[in-house]
């Protein structure tokens, strides 16, 4: 584990980045946490992003983020958690606070928002990254590889909906999508740059190819495995997932397991479910997520993560 603690404060930068909005956001809010600390029992939330605090247009819902505001406020600390690219997570994380924390990669960065440099990171051996290039070119797979600065993408077609994606929803990852045609290609570039390899995402045309790799993938590799979705698999380093990257950071801050609260609706947020005191599924989760919660409340759509923290925390100014 690569082990990086500072809190270097953010410098202005020029052009529309994370960093414009994060310093925007500062220059509207300041919010000194430490002198009201709260007396709940939960010292810390942690939210996933997508069907959890993302509404189904892709949207953070308000009703859940004024509440997570009112939360960093009173001295509780607030976790942006997703397989999210870590540029993704930090944006979303800034709308909450500046001492938001997020993390990012299903577990394998981990980073606080008003620091450009991440607190910590687990990245991919080469020797899986081999075997994963070489089942690729076997069963004809595209699998799109994230570093901490760089998302890289060998099928054009996936790379444009990504760009398409991050126009239509104003997000900061275009300058990050690397178009790398071709197995060999790729395979030179991420052997290259494999010491900064945080996760691979694999889209897989059909459910039943999926359900096939998948098998293939918990069978022939030590590579953490998560369904995301239907077409969706994701790949961490052995022992990465969300709650690996949360024990690590709640470890630093000193909150306790039991002390956690968190938000979550697919596969990849299992983990993390679990290992928080209060593991929470969204009304829109699977029915397996949320037979392994705590408790369920309502949809992403709906006041589902506000609903919920009401039930235990005071939320008025």
């Amino acid at each position: 584990m690569e082990a990086i603690n500072a809190e270097e404060p953010l410098n202005s930068t020029a052009g529309n980045t994370v960093e414009e909005v994060i310093e925007h956001t500062a220059a509207k809010t300041i919010v000194n946490n430490a002198e009201n600390k709260t007396e709940n029992q939960y010292q810390m939330v942690c939210v996933d992003l997508d069907g959890t605090l993302l509404n189904d247009q892709h949207m953070p819902n308000p009703s859940a983020v004024s509440a997570l505001k009112t939360l960093m406020a009173k001295g509780v600390h607030v976790v942006v958690s997703t397989g999210r690219h870590p540029v993704d997570a930090r944006y979303y994380a800034s709308l909450i606070d500046l001492g938001a924390y997020y993390v990012a990669a299903n577990g394998a960065a981990v980073g606080k928002v008003n620091s450009k440099k991440l607190r910590f990171a687990q990245t991919m051996d080469a020797e899986s990254l081999r075997q994963l290039n070489a089942l690729s070119i076997e069963y004809d797979l595209h699998p799109i590889y994230y570093s901490e600065t760089y998302i890289y993408i060998e099928s054009l077609g996936v790379y444009l909906f990504h760009l398409f994606n991050n126009i239509r929803y104003k997000q900061f990852l275009s300058k990050r999508l690397v178009y790398v045609p071709g197995h060999r290609r790729m395979q030179k570039r991420i052997l290259r740059d494999h010491a900064g390899i945080l996760k691979v995402v694999l889209f897989i045309n059909s459910p039943e190819k999926a359900d096939a790799i998948e098998r293939l993938l918990r069978e022939q590799t030590t590579l953490e495995v998560a369904r995301t979705f239907k077409f969706t698999i994701e790949l961490t380093r052995n022992g990465v997932h969300k709650a690996s990257g949360i024990a690590e950071l709640s470890k630093q801050l000193g909150v306790a397991s039991e002390q956690i609260m968190a938000f979550g609706d697919s596969d990849n947020d299992v983990q993390m479910l679990a290992y928080a005191g209060c593991g929470v599924a969204m009304g829109n989760a699977a029915e397996h997520v949320k037979a392994l919660a705590d408790a369920t409340t309502l949809d992403n759509n709906g006041e589902g993560i506000r609903a919920m923290l009401e039930r235990h925390f005071d939320l008025s100014n």
